[in-house]
């Protein structure tokens, strides 16, 4: 059995010394490894951009901003209800600090992806008002 580094001004972990990261975070890393198995499937085809399972909010939002919409249809533009239930569950289980790391990152993809239709409604806004003048 290998004895315990000797902590003190000569052996402080880190400095100098190649020392393991401890592994406190098996569940964490456990998502972190899932969820790049899922990005190399994604890379390699292996699955479809509009499977329900893999579809991203970012998937749905170019989808619609690719149609071509009208205006009056962007700033309409909610999201589709499967989605809105999704980030309604997120936002719950966030108050309750039951979220992954993951899942934590899904919520964080929704607010930006939030932020940046708030933006492209009120430009919109902003760009009819001035046609109507």
């Amino acid at each position: 059995m290998a004895e315990p580094p000797i902590l003190g001004p000569e052996r402080e972990p880190g400095i100098g010394t190649a020392q393991p990261v401890p592994n406190l975070c098996m569940s964490w890393q456990a998502e972190a490894k899932e969820n790049g198995r899922r990005i190399e499937k994604v890379n390699r085809g292996e699955t479809t951009m509009h499977s329900t399972s893999a579809r991203t909010v970012f998937d749905v939002i170019t989808d619609f901003l690719a149609s071509d919409p009208t205006p009056e249809e962007l700033i309409a533009y909610r999201l589709p209800g499967d989605l809105q239930a999704r980030v309604d569950e997120l936002v719950e289980r966030n108050g309750e600090g039951q979220l992954t790391f993951v899942q934590q990152q899904e919520l964080y993809d929704f607010m930006r992806a939030d932020e940046m239709m708030a933006l492209l409604k009120a430009k919109t806004k902003l760009r009819l008002r001035k046609i109507d003048r």
